[in-house]
């Protein structure tokens, strides 16, 4: 070795001796290269695009990048333009004859996209949010629709002087409501009020952000040296040893931050303990990558890795970059096994650019950032650097010998970048969410909206490698872009209809032009379900033949038959009802009489007709949802996972035990989503995952728990749940229901409005404390309080019948499954 020390030595004289220059002089050497700069607003052609858009700070680099890279017809049509901040200007032109103010993060971005929807400017065609609608501290915003696209996570950022081991919700909410902190100083930020993260970490801590404005607690600040601090700028953080903040878990792996270490959350729902990062092992399989001042030098390819550190590079970009080893270690052996080159090579003097002492004449310690200068690289342990990085418990505590440096990324072929480390998307609910687009509502359908950002094959949802790039997980494609039933028009509820007097149900007795409609004994059977659609005059669709019901003439008597859909006044009908009547009416619009069964006949096959309005139970109808909307049926076939339990007897003795000796059983079933739609009233709920079991902090004791939610939208609207399952123990189906209430016009404080939130758990069994319960079935019934109409609109979403038909032993089975 003391061979291979004067070999290097004397060939690489010169590289010593700019390694031992002082700061200054480095400093003034490096100011005359140019730096990289970023461009916050779109340039180039076309000057102006087809969709133009601001809101959240955490997303506006992704976007960015995506409206670069995203064509409809060859053609770039995203505009994607930063949150305010300083240095941009305060508006944006979106369109010729379109200047607006640019928006300053989630909040503004989608009520400017409001004011644009309901204005009917154009200037506005998308709004970023980095988080779900229903956290928002804002009032919902009308007529758009949140397409998610990928996963984002929130933890706390400290000064790497400070030092807070996996700290737990509990005590990160006494933290940020100004309680007391034994042995340690802490100065609680948050992003400036509008600010999506901020809603999320609030909610997270279940602080209400009522108190937090209204100075409940002075300790939390918003500002810095008299300006709004901005989402993911740890300026603040950097300055102030004693400062913490939550920031962008995302934006923290595509970025760095080398002044700040990120924290982990412990006792956090749903949580695998490994933190808010992990390193990738399939991009960087050896665990090693490669460390920078990010200020200085930007990501590199693997390409331009090894031309570096064998010698046939020496500037990067215009600036001078010497490649350093670290001494003997298995970090230094695998990266030269990684740059294709050997120690004998070394030995023989063959790369004579490589830094391997310090002017102390002692190597550079592995995983040490000590001495390395602006102008250099060195391999760095991924799994040491998180260490330094993330303080995850007292058990884990190392040192911080990063000095500043930050792992970079591999750059691919196509321009995207690998990420030695990425974020961990089993950090734990409620620290997860995901990252939306939002539309207007009536154009998520059409081009190049539908092209760009909706469903799972859209070009947003197509660029994974890209959103990796920014640090984000993109979402499964069932999810993306709110997955592929959004790609097509929602099926209308179809609706049995009741008359009042004799019980009877309205049929289609064919279906063929002039079959008459009668009433029969009502069944299931395709000719008694009918779509009633529309908002004002509407029409009465057969569900077995597509034709409308209309009337054979204007004067009492006149029978109702089937008739193609048109504009036909005779085919439509107005729907009336009494003040809280349980029964509506339909009136014929153009003769202005009622449809009735004549004569308040009960036998099945009466002609149905129209006659003068006279109130009485005859011309009254119930409307019943015959079939929903709904996403289809999973198809898992062992969604439960047992394999904590023993024994071998049917699945509800295994399941009884597992409950009994507190383990904790699990049923994760993939998201779904329905979307229910009535008048203009619109809900969209998810069903997360079903668990059972008892104790543990997951789990209430004994219980069943469903993770749902969601949002209600509309002027005023009723959202009732009902909640379907069996249980194992009491062999029995049960129902729970409860009704939520969603009244725009409500206020509940400045600048709000009343809105109900959907967010288990939900414990089945009405609440009960209960072994072996299993979800099957949840249902969401919408009704809009504005109209007459008395009926629901209704969507489903099933659980997996696998959950519970394995091993059901005699006497019977429970719902779905054959015995």
């Amino acid at each position: 070795m003391n061979g291979l020390r004067r070999k290097v030595r004397k060939t690489g004289r010169y590289r010593l001796l700019a390694a031992s220059l002082g700061a200054t002089l480095l400093a003034t050497l490096m100011s005359a290269m140019p730096m990289q700069t970023a461009h916050a607003d779109p340039s180039g052609a076309p000057t102006y695009r087809a969709l133009a858009g601001g809101g959240s700070a955490t997303t506006d680099a992704l976007m960015n990048a995506l409206a670069e890279k995203v064509t409809v017809n060859g053609q770039k049509v995203l505009s994607s333009y930063d949150a305010a901040r300083p240095g941009l200007t305060s508006t944006i032109t979106t369109k010729a004859n379109c200047t607006v103010n640019r928006p300053a993060g989630d909040a503004s971005g989608q009520m400017a996209l409001g004011n644009s929807v309901a204005w009917g400017d154009g200037c506005l065609d998308f709004a970023r949010l980095a988080g779900e609608p229903h956290q928002q501290s804002i009032a919902p915003v009308k007529d758009v629709t949140y397409l998610p696209f990928a996963v984002d996570g929130i933890t706390f950022a400290m000064n790497t002087s400070k030092n807070l081991y996996g700290p737990s919700l509990t005590y990160l909410r006494g933290v940020y409501t100004c309680g007391s902190t034994p042995g340690i100083t802490l100065h609680p930020l948050l992003p400036a009020s509008g600010s999506q993260l901020r809603s999320e970490w609030l909610a997270a801590l279940g602080i209400r952000e009522e108190d937090v404005s209204g100075g409940k607690y002075p300790c939390v600040k918003d500002t810095n040296a008299g300006q709004p601090i901005r989402e993911n700028d740890v300026a603040p953080v950097a300055a102030d040893p004693d400062a913490i903040m939550p920031v962008s878990i995302g934006r923290y792996v595509a970025e760095g931050w080398p002044n700040v270490r990120i924290g982990n959350i412990r006792s956090v729902p749903e949580s695998d303990g490994r933190g808010p990062v992990v390193p990738d092992t399939e991009v960087f399989p050896g665990g090693v990558g490669y460390a920078i001042h990010r200020g200085q030098l930007r990501d590199l390819s693997l390409d331009e890795l090894r031309s570096i550190y064998q010698c046939s590079t020496s500037y990067i970009d215009g600036k001078w970059v010497t490649p350093v080893l670290p001494g003997p270690s298995l970090v230094r052996s695998w990266w030269l096994q990684t740059m294709e080159m050997s120690e004998a090579d070394i030995e023989a003097g063959q790369y004579p650019c490589l830094r391997l002492w310090r002017p102390d004449d002692s190597p550079p310690p592995v995983d040490d950032g000590f001495g390395i200068a602006e102008h250099e690289i060195v391999p760095f342990s991924i799994s040491e650097y998180l260490r330094q990085a993330v303080v995850l418990d007292e058990s884990q505590v190392v040192k911080d010998k990063r000095y500043g440096l930050v792992l970079g990324g591999l750059v691919q072929g196509d321009g995207v970048v690998k990420r030695p480390f990425v974020l961990n998307s089993s950090f734990g609910r409620p620290l997860l969410h995901r990252l939306y687009n939002v539309v207007p509502a009536e154009k998520q359908r059409a081009t190049p909206w539908r092209e760009v950002f909706t469903g799972d094959t859209s070009l947003i949802c197509q660029n994974t490698a890209l959103i990796e790039t920014y640090g984000f997980v993109p979402l499964a494609p069932e999810a993306c872009g709110g997955g592929a039933q959004m790609l097509s028009d929602p099926t209308p509820p179809s609706y049995t209809i009741r008359n009042a007097r004799s019980g009877k149900c309205l049929e289609a007795a064919g279906t063929s032009n002039g079959d008459p409609v009668v009433q029969r004994t009502c069944g299931s059977a395709a000719a008694q379900r009918w779509s009633w659609a529309g908002t004002d005059k509407l029409q009465l669709k057969s569900a077995n033949s597509g034709k409308c019901v209309a009337t054979t003439g204007d004067l009492s008597g006149a029978q109702a038959v089937l008739a193609p859909c048109g504009s036909d006044t005779g085919q439509q009908w107005m729907s009336t009802a009494g003040a809280g009547s349980t029964a509506v009416g339909f009136k014929n619009v153009r003769s202005g009489k009622m449809l009735t069964v004549p004569g308040g006949d009960t036998a099945d096959g009466v002609r149905v007709v129209q006659w003068t309005a006279d109130g009485s139970s005859e011309q009254s109808w119930t409307l019943q949802t015959a079939t929903t909307a709904s996403p289809g049926e999973d198809v898992l076939s062992a969604p439960t996972t047992l394999a904590a339990t023993t024994g071998t007897g049917p699945a509800a003795t295994r399941l009884t035990s597992a409950a009994t000796t507190s383990e904790f059983v699990a049923a994760h079933y993939p998201e779904r989503m329905v979307d229910v739609r009535h008048g203009r009233c619109r809900f969209q709920g998810w069903w997360r995952m079903g668990a059972y079991g008892k104790g543990g902090a997951s789990a209430p004791i004994g219980g069943t728990f469903l993770y749902v939610d969601g949002y209600v939208d509309g002027p005023k609207c009723l959202v009732t749940m009902e909640f379907r399952g069996v249980n194992y123990d009491r062999r029995a189906d049960w129902l729970m229901s409860t009704d939520h209430w969603f009244d725009a016009s409500k206020p509940t404080g400045p600048g709000k409005n009343e809105r109900w939130m959907f967010w288990g758990p939900i414990q089945g069994g009405s609440y009960d404390i209960k072994v072996g319960n299993v979800p099957y079935l949840l249902n969401f019934k919408l009704k809009d309080l504005t109209t007459t109409d008395v009926s629901f609109s209704t969507g489903q979403v099933w659980g997996p019948k696998a959950n519970w038909c394995a091993g059901w032993p005699p006497p019977g089975s429970p719902p779905g499954c054959s015995a």
